[in-house]
């Protein structure tokens, strides 16, 4: 198994995926077909799924990053 610190430098770069992924479906989801748009979002929400399974690994626990891609997580499922 990973170290801590290798697990936290995965889920830095995991986060700034993510952070780049949301941002750009953000601006361009009304433009996208639907099929696009429905693959986009799983793809998002997968991604913020395993970066909270992840999270969870380290110690201490990021509660604060896993609260943050939680909401986040729930913004992207309720969106249209």
């Amino acid at each position: 198994m990973s170290s801590d610190k290798e697990k936290i430098q995965i889920l830095n770069t995991m986060t700034r995926i993510i952070d780049e992924k949301a941002a750009k479906y953000k601006s361009e989801r009304k433009g996208m077909n639907p099929s696009r748009v429905n693959s986009e979002k799983k793809l998002i929400l997968d991604s913020i799924d395993d970066a909270v399974k992840l999270a969870k690994t380290i110690q201490p626990i990021p509660q604060d990053l896993i609260a943050d891609l939680e909401k986040l997580s729930k913004q992207f499922f309720n969106m249209i």
